[in-house]
């Protein structure tokens, strides 16, 4: 699970380097009132939603075109999926207020 963790981490740091995307995720949350960590959950959804999307478009392409390329990028966007969701999960449960 370790090597997925690190997936999703490279795959949210590529992303994040993007257009200033993380720095415009902790700024957005600091001008509603959140702080950084705010800024980086959001982060994590907008990421989550763009999985999603590929996934539904991966999966309605190779359903229809019996595509086992994509059948195969399917499953890996799922396990990046399924990390993200975890890392999510986790850094929701340690910014939690005690």
């Amino acid at each position: 699970m370790d090597k997925l963790k690190q997936e999703a981490i490279s795959a949210y740091e590529q992303f994040s380097s993007q257009d200033g995307f993380s720095d415009k995720n902790s700024q957005q949350a600091r001008e509603q009132g959140g702080n950084e960590e705010d800024g980086i959950e959001a982060g994590f959804r907008e990421i989550l939603k763009k999985l999603k999307q590929a996934r539904d478009l991966l999966e309605a392409k190779a359903r229809f075109e019996d595509d086992r390329e994509s059948l195969e990028v399917l499953e890996d966007v799922k396990r990046i999926e399924n990390a993200v969701v975890t890392e999510l999960a986790q850094f929701d449960s340690s910014n939690m207020p005690s």
